[in-house]
């Protein structure tokens, strides 16, 4: 059988005789191959069984096998080397410093935090204080709110009387002789008739004209004056010793209530 031979003749043009084997492109740079011993058209359009078709396409290749496992990391437990001092600690030692603990990520001499620290715990907040005294059997702790607040009295309130929070969510005249008016909460800082808002402050300096007060003493919650204040220490048994503040001329206080004591 004879071999065919290919012969490209570059792009068609009009009245050109093409053989079997004739390779040719068209105005628009398609190539063709000429397959059939039919003479070319005199048109410029190729014919179609000049035109190569796309074959299927071929059968996905197998996946290919899993690689090894690697080998192990190295496992190194930490050191827990205490308050952080000037000396030199190595990657995985732990210390401590300003209440906060720190990981040694690289070699240093540095005081945490820097680059070669990593912080595992951040210091938490300060909680409330609590005193204790031997004549005392039960301590709690008054938290002070938001520097402000408005709520209805259920009593005529005077400006300068210590509240506490009654029933309802209303204030009412705090003492210091039983529960729950012994919980003090705050001062009033205007007068206000029972019904009515008043406004009181639950921490920070606080003034009343009709006070008297004595500059650089404590003072407490009065056990015998609704809402009054008192420079005198409480000692009967069944009163309470509710810390307000600390005078800083005779009517002004630096309100700070943080704690209670129960006498016995």
């Amino acid at each position: 059988m004879r071999k065919k031979r290919f012969r490209y003749v570059g792009e068609y043009r009009e009245g050109m005789k093409l053989e079997v084997g004739d390779i040719y492109r068209d105005a628009s740079g398609v190539g063709f191959v000429v397959t059939t011993d039919r003479i070319q058209p005199v048109a410029a359009t190729p014919d179609e069984s000049d035109t190569p078709k796309n074959g299927k396409d071929g059968v996905d290749g197998r996946d290919g096998k899993d690689g090894r496992d690697g080998s192990p990391g190295e496992v190194k437990a930490w050191n827990h080397r205490g308050e952080y001092k000037r000396q030199q600690y190595s990657e995985g030692d732990v210390c401590e410093s300003a209440g906060s603990s720190f990981l040694c990520i690289a070699p240093t001499k540095s005081e945490p935090p820097s680059r070669a620290w990593k912080l595992l715990a951040a210091k938490g907040e300060d909680g409330a204080i609590y005193h204790t005294s031997s004549h005392h059997t039960r301590t709690e702790t008054v938290i002070g709110g938001p520097e402000k607040i408005t709520a209805i009295c259920d009593s005529d309130t005077p400006k300068g009387a210590v509240l506490y929070v009654s029933s309802g969510g209303h204030v009412d005249l705090a003492c210091a002789n039983g529960r729950p008016q012994t919980r003090a909460i705050g001062i009033a800082t205007a007068a206000a008739s029972a019904g009515q808002p008043v406004e009181y402050i639950t921490v920070g300096p606080v003034s009343c004209e009709t006070w008297s007060l004595t500059p650089g003493i404590v003072h407490y919650l009065d056990p015998a004056i609704p809402g009054g204040i008192t420079a005198v220490y409480p000692t009967t048994v069944g009163q309470f010793v509710v810390v307000l503040g600390v005078a800083t001329t005779t009517t002004s206080l630096n309100l700070s209530i943080h704690y209670h004591l129960e006498q016995s």
